[in-house]
């Protein structure tokens, strides 16, 4: 039997090859302010989603790290927009 969509034969999870998020400025955000926004904004969607890109696997269980890891991306997307960047 195949394993599920995006977990590899051995049980891993398999990430998409880019987890990159770009931010534009869109209110003549300053670098500084640009770079602080990003850290709030990653901070915080790790709290709400239970997902850290930084730690293997994501931190959390197997089963569990294709959906936490889509939450994870939501939250940074949606904060970055309420501070007026437009994400791609």
């Amino acid at each position: 039997m195949a394993p599920p969509d995006g977990v590899e034969a051995n049980g891993t999870t398999q990430f998409p090859p880019s987890d990159q998020l770009f931010a534009y400025l869109t209110k003549g955000q300053s670098s500084e302010q640009q770079a602080k926004d990003h850290n709030e904004c990653q901070r915080w969607a790790v709290e709400q989603s239970g997902f850290d890109p930084a730690a293997a696997g994501g931190g959390g269980a197997p089963e569990k790290a294709v959906e936490k890891r889509n939450d994870y991306y939501r939250a940074q997307v949606s904060c970055l927009e309420g501070r007026g960047y437009t994400v791609r």
